[in-house]
């Protein structure tokens, strides 16, 4: 089905050799007409060009349709969105007949949603570590474009102070009548400190060690 043939039976029986007594399994493979791809359309895009995101799909006009391609394609024109801000952006899939013979029609439906815009930054659950010491590692500012990676990058950053056992960046809007912008939170979960415990030991080489 992956390579195109959306029809493809594939039966199974048992058989034996009479001179051998072996059992067999034999499959029997109906492919079925092959599926192209006739037409590759998109809609409601407003923030990137027809052609940007026809580059994103990995499919071809005239190529065998592939499920798992077309479904590909919806990922990574997501990601091309949230690359840019749009975090909520959303990519449906719509597959359907052209009319012609064995020719498929994909159109990629595109819900752009808001870009995000750092209005605020808060922090919860730290009680230790300082505001100021924590934002030391923030990849993002107040009035920047937040993107996955720069959340990625914040995360990789607080965890290697080893000052935290979880790290969980949210993003959501600024409650109504605060503007259109949108609050990143912080919710940081501190690691226990550690304990140097120091005491005596005696070896048979090196005599007493601390």
């Amino acid at each position: 089905v992956d390579q195109g043939y959306l029809e493809a039976r594939v039966r199974t029986r048992l058989a034996i050799k009479p001179e051998q007594n072996d059992l067999l399994l034999l499959f029997q493979v109906e492919e079925g007409p092959l599926s192209k791809v006739g037409q590759i359309g998109f809609e409601g895009q407003q923030r990137a060009t027809e052609q940007q995101l026809r580059e994103l799909v990995p499919l071809q006009i005239d190529a065998a349709y592939s499920p798992t391609l077309a479904r590909l394609g919806t990922q990574q024109i997501r990601q091309h969105y949230a690359a840019r801000g749009y975090l909520e952006a959303s990519v449906s899939l719509e597959v359907a007949t052209t009319g012609e013979d064995d020719r498929l029609a994909l159109r990629y439906r595109v819900v752009e949603g808001p870009q995000v815009v750092v209005s605020r930054i808060r922090i919860a659950g730290a009680t230790r570590s300082g505001p100021g010491w924590i934002e030391r590692y923030y990849d993002f500012r107040v009035g920047e474009i937040l993107t996955p990676q720069k959340i990625r990058t914040t995360q990789a950053s607080l965890y290697s102070t080893n000052a935290f056992r979880e790290v969980l960046i949210g993003v959501g809007p600024l409650p109504p009548g605060e503007g259109s912008g949108h609050e990143v939170t912080l919710t940081l979960s501190e690691a226990k400190p550690l304990l140097f415990v120091y005491g005596l030991g005696y070896s048979t080489d090196d005599g007493v060690r601390c």
